[in-house]
């Protein structure tokens, strides 16, 4: 005995106006609702944040789309909330020499 049954599918027009305008619509509210995310998202936030030195010397900072860090000591450990590099941001670690090294821990 099957237990699959035929389903009866009635197919939809797709050329009807009250259609066409539903589907108008809902692409007007997508287009409105990315491009409202769009202008609202902040591209300097892309950038790493929170950076905190917990072992080391450094000095961090940040720009509008830059974050530079410039190592004193040989080693560094340094935590931050997010770590995150967009189109057109850059980070930048200046070291005091060949065999410096920095550590980073990314806890966001």
């Amino acid at each position: 005995m099957s237990i699959c049954r035929e389903a009866m599918v009635t197919p939809i027009r797709t050329d009807t106006p009250a259609l066409r305008r539903v589907l108008a619509g809902t692409t007007a509210l997508t287009t409105a609702a990315v491009c409202g995310w769009l202008l609202a998202a902040d591209p300097a936030l892309a950038t790493p944040a929170g950076g905190v030195v917990t072992e080391g010397q450094a000095d961090i900072t940040y720009g509008d789309t830059s974050v530079t860090i410039h190592q004193h000591t040989d080693r560094v450990i340094i935590e931050w909330q997010s770590f995150d590099v967009g189109v057109g941001e850059t980070v930048h670690f200046e070291q005091p020499g060949e065999l410096a090294a920095a550590l980073n821990i990314i806890f966001g």
